[in-house]
């Protein structure tokens, strides 16, 4: 999170003092960052240099990078873990077969999306969804629904660069 932003960025690397992280947005030096590596483990630090679609973040507080990474590899094997989501407020259109429909995206990730309908979609259906600024059609299978909320897995995941500043899809 950053200046009423967010995005995935891909850690490069970590130590107990900073990180290196590498995205595609522009950034300024001094830029205050909320880093989320998982649902229950968040950073708070600043840039201190960008160059080249990586930068250096110091963290506000020291850490223990070895312990936070092991922590993380648990998160990842136990059971009902969640790859991080982003919190959007954006339209799409969902393509049936036979009818479009508009829905309302509330989060996003490489995998999937989470949505608001008007109407019950059947999970299992396979659907194409048509997100903000693409010109071509996704794959998906609705996994779960109920009443106007659902969720959405994309055949073929999203680039992680798409997703790298949700200011860009709401364009």
């Amino acid at each position: 999170m950053r200046a009423g932003d967010a995005g995935l960025w891909r850690v490069r690397n970590i130590s107990d003092t900073g990180m290196m992280l590498a995205a595609d947005v522009p950034l300024r030096i001094g830029e205050r960052l909320e880093i989320a590596l998982s649902e229950s483990t968040t950073l708070r630090g600043s840039i201190k240099w960008a160059e080249g679609g990586r930068c250096g973040v110091a963290f506000d507080e020291t850490i223990d990078a070895a312990a936070l990474l092991r922590q993380l590899a648990d998160e990842q094997r136990s059971a009902g873990y969640r790859a991080l989501r982003l919190p959007v407020e954006i339209e799409a259109i969902l393509l049936l077969r036979s009818d479009a429909v508009a829905i309302d995206l509330v989060d996003i990730s490489q995998h999937g999306a989470g949505y608001r309908c008007s109407e019950r979609l059947e999970p299992g259906s396979e659907v194409e969804i048509l997100l903000p600024g693409e010109t071509h059609r996704r794959r998906a299978l609705v996994r779960w629904s109920r009443r106007q909320r659902g969720g959405l897995w994309f055949a073929e995941p999203l680039d992680r660069t798409s997703l790298e500043s949700v200011a860009r899809l709401r364009r």
